[in-house]
């Protein structure tokens, strides 16, 4: 017998399911049979195994980044992904996925300047209409529409191009959402040292699939890859929800029968609140 998982499970299996449970434990990959998979697919479902690699090739991708009165975050993302990597030209020579970026910016105090982004797509509302409108908003323009992959990145968030490489491979025909694990950054401040530990945007180390009930329930948009075909027909984010609209949005995923990953082993950063009065907000 098997114990664990998340929640916890206790899985019966013959002689040769365990054999097999202890080759795919010392590393040993899951072939083609049938009955093998369904055995690997029941050790997932209940989060008691979890994939080593992502199984997914590359797929054109759109990052979307929606930002309100936050230049300096924006200017903060935009620098860690390689400019490199940016262009399809480029990108297509090195093996990297075809990263195409669309920044929506929810309007901001001062508009940004598109100059100062060169190759970058700028989608401005006029006055802020949340930030489920603003990722919508990003994920239907015209430069977004021939992407597969979609990937929601928050202003701030540190992302190397190696980290969001691996996400949009993680995100494939049975896995339709995958979120990486948010680390906060910092350690000067009291606030800082505490979400450093404890902060809301980090799941913890322990990855599988995400339900309510389990050890991850759902994942944030602070940094989510989702399929555009999934996105879709759960027609993207619910606009009206100004708070818990990612959570919503995993769940609504969930109940159309899509897997969700959380794959701590890929990680970001992201800030921490600036005071106790952000962080009780």
């Amino acid at each position: 017998m098997l114990v664990g998982g998340s929640p916890v499970t206790v899985l019966r299996l013959s002689s040769g399911g365990a054999a097999l449970a202890r080759q795919w434990f010392a590393g040993e990959a899951v072939s083609d049979d049938e009955a093998h998979r369904l055995l690997a697919s029941r050790l997932l479902d209940r989060n008691m195994a979890l994939p080593l690699e992502p199984s997914g090739s590359d797929r054109p991708t759109t990052i979307v980044i929606p930002v309100l009165d936050d230049l300096d975050g924006l200017r903060s993302t935009l620098s860690s992904l390689s400019s490199s990597s940016l262009a399809s030209s480029s990108s297509s020579s090195s093996g990297s996925p075809p990263f195409h970026i669309v920044v929506v910016d929810d309007g901001s105090a001062m508009p940004i300047d598109p100059a100062e982004f060169p190759g970058i797509d700028l989608v401005r509302h006029e006055r802020p209409h949340g930030p489920g409108a603003a990722r919508n908003a990003g994920a239907r323009s015209e430069a977004a529409r021939a992407a597969d992959v979609i990937v929601f990145i928050d202003a701030a968030v540190v992302a190397s191009v190696s980290a969001i490489s691996s996400l949009t491979r993680s995100v494939r025909d049975s896995v339709s959402a995958v979120a990486p694990r948010v680390r906060s950054t910092g350690q000067t401040s009291a606030l800082e040292r505490y979400e450093a530990i404890a902060s809301p945007l980090d799941l913890g180390p322990i990855g599988g699939r995400v339900r309510p009930g389990s050890e991850v329930s759902y994942v944030p948009s602070t940094c989510l890859a989702v399929s555009r075909d999934a996105f879709d027909e759960v027609a993207g984010f619910d606009e009206s929800l100004r708070f818990g609209e990612d959570v919503d949005l995993v769940w609504r995923l969930l109940e159309r029968d899509h897997l969700v990953e959380y794959a701590p082993d890929l990680t970001v950063t992201h800030p921490p609140r600036e005071n106790v009065v952000a962080m009780a907000r």
